[in-house]
């Protein structure tokens, strides 16, 4: 909280949230003069966004319903720009990360 007052930034998106909705600092947030939306999970992933205008237009997941277990995306519209806050665990080797940008290199 004191990293928001210090710096004061207009939107903030957070990734690994780590609670679940049940538990986030809406209070303290709000006190803070933000807005929030979130889309939380215990003990990992949860993301969140918080905004000094309103938020609108909160879609939890991701439209077509692909990943319900795991609270990784959250998207809103604020000030008229659609913002998509997702969270995307690496989890992998680099070594897998260069084979894959070959790959899609090769594709095109």
């Amino acid at each position: 909280m004191n990293w928001l007052e210090e710096n004061k930034p207009h939107v903030v998106c957070l990734q690994e949230t780590k609670v679940e909705d049940s538990q986030f600092p809406l209070w303290e947030i709000n006190q803070s003069g933000y807005e929030s939306a979130f889309y939380g999970q215990k003990s990992y992933n949860g993301v969140a966004i918080l905004s000094k205008e309103p938020i609108k237009e909160v879609q939890k997941g991701f439209i077509n319903g692909y990943d319900p277990e795991n609270a990784r995306l959250i998207s809103a519209t604020i000030s008229g720009v659609r913002l998509i806050n997702v969270y995307v665990p690496q989890g992998q080797t680099t070594n897998r990360i260069n084979l894959s940008i070959n790959w899609n290199f090769c594709r095109n």
